[in-house]
């Protein structure tokens, strides 16, 4: 799916899925010659102030021919409160204004947000994938939880594509014979995993959590 952003209907446009450098970019390509306007998160958190102190500039219109954009990178660090305070001008932004708003996944917004936008989805490079994974795998357990839920997100659809990248990785170092009974313990956790999150209403963030803290 294609946007025009240049048009009198200026959308506003949810990106998730990939990693955050593919949603990153992505973004800015939407972006591209926007003057933009960011939220950013303070200590992990986008809340309300900021996003009132944002509002009333993005009504200002903008010198002949130019656009503003408004860009919110992992919008599932806002407070429920910030979210809920932008779902007017989401829904009927003004024609000189694009919202975008990247996220591992939809599902950690509220989906009166999610309503209000275009859903964008990018795909994760194979050896970005990869990178990803090594870099999971060798991190310590909290830090495991932190980087899955910033760069997957618990979508089940996600969680099932890293699954099946750390499946890979781990066989790989079963056959340079490398950390053999570990990583063969890995691997059944893996596969246990895998087998659950296929289960209808299961709670995608506990079973992943469970595995990432399991060693």
């Amino acid at each position: 799916m294609s946007f025009k952003l240049y048009n009198k209907s200026v959308p506003s446009i949810l990106i998730y899925g990939g990693s955050l450098k593919t949603r990153k970019d992505k973004a800015h390509e939407l972006l591209n010659q926007h003057y933009i306007h960011h939220l950013e998160a303070v200590r992990g958190r986008i809340g309300i102030g900021q996003v009132k102190e944002l509002l009333p500039h993005l009504y200002i219109k903008p010198p002949k021919g130019k656009k503003r954009g408004v860009l919110i990178l992992e919008a599932q660090q806002m407070t429920h409160p910030a979210q809920n305070s932008i779902l007017k001008t989401l829904e009927e932004p003004p024609t000189f204004l694009t919202f975008v708003l990247t996220t591992p996944h939809p599902k950690l917004l509220l989906p009166t947000v999610i309503s209000r936008c275009f859903l964008k989805v990018v795909e994760e490079g194979e050896r970005e994938q990869t990178n990803l994974t090594k870099k999971i795998l060798l991190a310590k357990p909290g830090e495991r939880l932190f980087i899955f839920e910033q760069q997957i997100g618990y979508g089940p659809e996600a969680a099932l594509k890293f699954l099946d990248s750390m499946e890979l990785e781990l066989a790989q170092l079963l056959t340079n014979n490398k950390d053999i009974h570990p990583t063969t313990a890995k691997l059944k956790r893996v596969w246990e995993t895998k087998e659950l999150l296929r289960k209808p209403s299961i709670n995608v963030k506990l079973v992943v959590d469970q595995l990432l803290i399991s060693w």
